[in-house]
């Protein structure tokens, strides 16, 4: 598929003081795509923060206390377990879902069977999750953030959730 630069998810991006074009492109202005945005993020945060997964959960917690039961807490001060894979693999669907990767969709479904599957079926906590993980990339880029940063994970976030919705399809009443 072919995008033009009146693609909504090309953003004319000015580097951020201090940088020079996005991954080091010379001339200071690029034409980026939401996964350049996203990969941009990720590497400032990584340079900032060594595992922003224990300030997601606390956020998501924040955001929707109801949810924290459906989690195995060893220790109060530590997030959940398996906290960090579910970040990584939120984050690695992102990426996708912005590269346009096929397998997104399907992967979503097996997500929507698995957490079904205990009983995790409210929509709204993906989009909880999801706002969290928004709302810490936003406070650790800082300055570096930008409406360009904040529409590009906004478009993801909302093309990841369709894309669980358009497979997942809960079973009929009997």
């Amino acid at each position: 598929m072919m995008t033009g630069l009146n693609d909504p998810k090309l953003t004319a991006f000015a580097a951020p003081e201090g940088r020079d074009g996005l991954f080091g492109r010379p001339g200071g202005t690029d034409v980026v795509t939401d996964a350049d945005l996203i990969e941009q993020t990720l590497e400032i945060v990584s340079e900032r923060c060594d595992d922003p997964a224990p300030d997601v959960f606390a956020r998501f917690f924040e955001r929707c206390p109801e949810a924290r039961p459906l989690f195995t807490v060893l220790d109060p001060s530590q997030p959940p377990l398996a906290c960090g894979q579910m970040c990584f693999e939120v984050v690695q669907l992102l990426r996708d879902t912005a590269e346009g990767k096929p397998y997104v969709p399907s992967y979503m479904a097996q997500v929507a069977h698995s957490h079904a599957e205990i009983k995790v079926t409210d929509p709204r906590l993906y989009d909880e999750f999801l706002a969290a993980l928004v709302d810490v990339m936003a406070r650790l880029m800082g300055k570096d953030w930008s409406d360009a940063h904040a529409a590009a994970w906004a478009r993801q976030c909302v093309a990841l959730m369709q894309s669980m919705a358009a497979t997942h399809r809960p079973a009929a009443a009997a």
